[in-house]
């Protein structure tokens, strides 16, 4: 809470369900398209690792947030490129295509593995 209250004065705690990938993994594979948030400020990298056989074998969306001290981290996560993932950081021009994830004024960022709906020209 202490750690939210510097963002906030108003803050509510609430539950939050927590899944293993063991339990994700079916879930998204009977799910058809699918997208994963993960705001969990700097662990997204782990969470991501963790995550890496459901992703790999799903290729969901993913949303994240990209902190300036864990950009490093995550651009090193070699097996979202090799899994065909694409950068978009959300800015307020749009979703706009990157190599590689960077902190900047815009923090969100939407990963599409290739051949996703965005990216399909549209007649």
């Amino acid at each position: 809470k202490d750690f939210a209250m510097k963002f906030s004065s108003s803050v509510q705690i609430s539950r939050t369900l927590v899944l293993s990938p063991e339990l994700l993994g079916p879930l998204l594979s009977t799910a058809g398209h699918s997208l994963i948030k993960i705001d969990a400020e700097g662990a997204e990298g782990q969470i991501l690792t963790g995550l890496r056989s459901v992703i790999v074998e799903n290729k969901p969306d993913i949303l994240i947030e990209v902190l300036p001290m864990y950009q490093d981290a995550l651009n090193s996560l070699g097996f979202l490129s090799a899994t065909g993932y694409q950068f978009f950081n959300i800015t307020d021009q749009g979703a706009v295509q990157r190599e590689q994830l960077e902190a900047g004024e815009f923090r969100d960022w939407l990963l599409l593995p290739r051949g996703s709906f965005v990216n399909k020209p549209t007649s």
